[in-house]
This record gives structure tokens, C-alpha cells and sequence, in this order.
């Protein structure tokens, strides 16, 4: 997970994102990561074990299932289209 964000936060797409991070929250646009990942402005990630026990809601659990189904939503699309054009 460490090299996995440390890549993303040495890469051009993260800069863009960085500078560009006021106008995708004005417009409601983010990306949706996993637990590998940091939360950040434009990036929305789940929340921790720790933090939804520790809690004892059910919002943080809401949360993270919403969160879940869209990601397994997004990677289906990226399934088809590498089937596709591969």
C-alpha cells in the first residue's frame, strides 16, 4: 500500500489533480480510491476498521459500503473495456 500511494503522489496526474483540487470540489467531482490511499481533497477513501469501531456508526459503515459498491462498479467498467480493446 506505502508504494502504492508514494507512486501516485510522485505522478503527474497527482500535481493536476493538486492544482486543479478547487475546481473538481467546486464541480463535485472526485475520485474514489481504497485503503491504500490517503484522503485528500479531490481523493475519497474508506474508513478505517479502527475508525468505524471506535465510532460505533453506522454512517462510517454506510459510508465505506457505498464507497465499495461504486469502486466495484468502476473497475466492472474498466474490465469491459479492456476486454473489449485490450
Amino acid at each position: 500500500g506505502r508504494w502504492l500511494q508514494a507512486a501516485f503522489c510522485n505522478s503527474r496526474l497527482h500535481q493536476l489533480l493538486l492544482a486543479k483540487a478547487n475546481v473538481l470540489e467546486e464541480k463535485g467531482f472526485y475520485l474514489l480510491g481504497d485503503s491504500a490511499y490517503n484522503l485528500s481533497s479531490f481523493l475519497l477513501v474508506p474508513y478505517r476498521t479502527e475508525d468505524v469501531k471506535n465510532h460505533n456508526s453506522e454512517m462510517y459503515d454506510t459510508f465505506n459500503f457505498y464507497l465499495s459498491s461504486s469502486r466495484i462498479y468502476i473497475e466492472c467498467a474498466f474490465g469491459e473495456l479492456v476486454s473489449r480493446w485490450g
